[in-house]
């Protein structure tokens, strides 16, 4: 009985370290996530979005061949 008391014990110590090992993976993870999406989100409104569009036709006018923009309205 007092094998069958101590295997049990070392059995529980096991799986609550287990468990708070599992818990410190996805809180992790958790906490990268937030950090990740506050960092896109601070880039995302911090970009001056028409100088990337010039910075992007100047790109496409390197090709020299366009005609009208692909995304023209057809009236």
């Amino acid at each position: 009985m007092a094998t069958m008391t101590r295997r049990l014990r070392a059995m529980k110590a096991a799986t609550s370290r287990a468990a708070a090992s599992s818990r410190g993976i996805y809180g992790g993870m958790i906490v990268g996530l937030f950090v990740q999406t506050l960092i896109l989100v601070y880039v995302t409104f911090r970009t001056d979005w028409n100088r990337e569009v010039g910075e992007a036709k100047k790109r496409l006018n390197k090709w020299g061949d366009i005609a009208k923009p692909l995304l023209a309205n057809e009236d």
